[in-house]
């Protein structure tokens, strides 16, 4: 949820921003053009689906080489700390450039390292709960799938004033602190996880 949710708040508050009329403080774009900006995530999500779904497995394989065959969920939650390589500072870009009123061209780029970063993310997450809990697929795809809608709708209620507010550069700088913050949630997740995934499970 710490890294999806953010994905609302990027679309709802780009085509607010980058619809604004110049003379207002915004980017003048119409729809169409904000249209193609939303080529970004599209193309970012495809990428990052690719990716992770072989570089995912390519980790597993390369952890059941060197511990003797054996595997252990908790090997899947290392991509996630090479998303976090791109959700970061695809998060900063991307405040720094809506606060500071930075060519739209940033904005792509930071939006697109950010949407990268979710998938690979996402596709690390959701393994690792499928290989966790392989008896529970529907309960794990309705935990998550619940989080993520959950995070998404209540971000819609104060990503533009929490903006406004403070300056997106912040708003976004603390949205990345808080992705930076969630890795310490996944370490303590592959440190006692297997422990707690026999008790529950």
């Amino acid at each position: 949820m710490a890294t999806v949710m953010w994905a609302v708040g990027i679309n709802l508050t780009s085509s607010v921003l980058l619809e604004t009329p110049r003379r207002a403080g915004g980017y003048g774009f119409t729809a169409r053009g904000i249209g193609f900006l939303y080529f970004t995530p599209l193309v970012a999500v495809i990428l990052g689906e690719i990716f992770g779904h072989f570089f995912n497995d390519f980790i597993a394989h390369i952890y059941i080489r060197r511990h003797s065959g054996m595997f252990k969920p908790e090997a899947r939650l290392w991509m996630s700390y090479l998303a976090s390589v791109f959700m970061i500072p695809g998060l900063v870009l991307l405040g720094q450039a809506l606060g500071k009123h930075w060519h739209w061209g940033v904005i792509v780029i930071g939006w697109g390292l950010y949407a990268f970063g979710v998938i690979l993310s996402s596709v690390a997450i959701t393994t690792y709960a499928l290989d966790k809990f392989p008896k529970k697929p529907a309960e794990v795809a309705g935990i998550l799938n619940f989080a993520r809608a959950a995070g998404g709708f209540s971000l819609g209620y104060f990503q533009q004033p929490w903006g406004k507010r403070n300056g997106f550069d912040v708003s976004f700088g603390v949205q990345a602190a808080i992705v930076g913050a969630a890795l310490g949630v996944l370490g303590v997740a592959q440190v006692i996880g297997g422990r707690a995934g026999k008790k529950v499970g």
